[in-house]
């Protein structure tokens, strides 16, 4: 090869583009990019691509119950969650300050509670490590 002056580049199937330096991606979901490189001699190589998702939006945490006062220090906590673009995979849960907990996928957790204003959290994780958290006061 003699050398490379030029190296070409699209991104979602727009128009090609000559690369002079970081390639901005805009917008969360699944992206592809295409390059290929031409020498001093006018040789084309053939076009490569690569796939990826962009995700940098957290989960959404839509549901925690219970809420307000409960009665019983076994208490279910329980909560529902989304993430439009790679997924839940899973909680991290904590109560009173304790160290957080994973509990996997599970959308639910049963915890011992001292008589007290007990507050807790569940955060939920999408696939490319964003998380939510969301505080939860529960009044004894």
């Amino acid at each position: 090869m003699n050398g490379c002056p030029a190296i070409r580049f699209r991104t979602d199937r727009g128009p090609w583009q000559v690369y002079v330096g970081p390639v901005l991606i805009d917008g969360d979901g699944a992206h592809m990019i295409e390059y290929y490189t031409t020498d001093r001699s006018g040789n084309v190589e053939a076009a490569r691509s690569s796939e990826f998702k962009v995700d940098t939006t957290p989960p959404v945490l839509a549901s925690l119950a219970p809420a307000g006062t409960v009665t019983s220090h076994a208490v279910t906590f329980s909560w529902i969650a989304s993430d439009a673009t790679s997924g839940v995979v899973g909680y991290m849960v904590n109560a009173d300050g304790v160290a957080s907990q994973s509990v996997g996928t599970n959308t639910s957790w049963v915890v011992s509670l001292p008589d007290a204003t007990t507050s807790s959290r569940s955060a939920p994780l999408n696939a490319a490590g964003n998380g939510a958290n969301r505080p939860h006061a529960d009044s004894r």
